[in-house]
């Protein structure tokens, strides 16, 4: 089988999750999940096949965060998450893989823009936000890798405008 697929499952607990560590074949979603917890994430980030790929859950606490960010693979996305928080989003730039998907975030705050501006990936996104202030561009601006993506922004005020680009001049 080369790949395993749960697109319905809305939870699953540690143990449940261990229990799939035993597939060998190329992918394991789990899209499905709606809610996880440290123990599970923590499960889940060390199966050797699962996708990385969490679009339905639209909450996640900073605990829970630093589990999935020892996830091995390239890829971590969380297109459900709406809002996150300072720690929480410190927690997930931890992650050591390549891209981070945060695209269904719609407010992002400085504090919390300069905390995944630390994430070490080289793909950072965030395609849902419309609207970015100076100091949220400015702590954006800080990112090192080689794509910030913000291209749902519809809107971008001088002083935003000069601030992101200045810092990553």
């Amino acid at each position: 089988c080369n790949g395993l697929s749960f697109p319905y499952l809305e939870s699953i607990t540690a143990a449940e999750a261990r229990s799939l560590a035993a597939f060998n074949g190329g992918r394991l979603d789990l899209s499905g999940l709606t809610t996880l917890d440290a123990e599970t994430a923590a499960v889940l980030a060390g199966l050797k096949h699962w996708n990385g790929y969490l679009p339905q859950l639209t909450a996640l606490d900073a605990a829970t965060a630093r589990a999935l960010a020892r996830f091995a693979g390239s890829d971590l996305a969380l297109p459900g998450l709406t809002t996150l928080d300072a720690a929480t989003a410190a927690a997930l730039a931890a992650f050591k893989g390549q891209r981070l998907h945060l695209g269904g975030l719609q407010k992002l705050d400085a504090d919390t823009a300069a905390a995944l501006a630390t994430f070490a990936g080289q793909h950072l996104q965030f395609s849902n936000l419309t609207t970015i202030d100076a100091p949220t561009a400015r702590a954006l601006a800080g990112f090192q890798g080689s794509r910030l993506d913000v291209s749902g922004i519809t809107a971008l005020t001088g002083d935003a405008a000069r601030a992101i680009t200045e810092s990553s001049a």
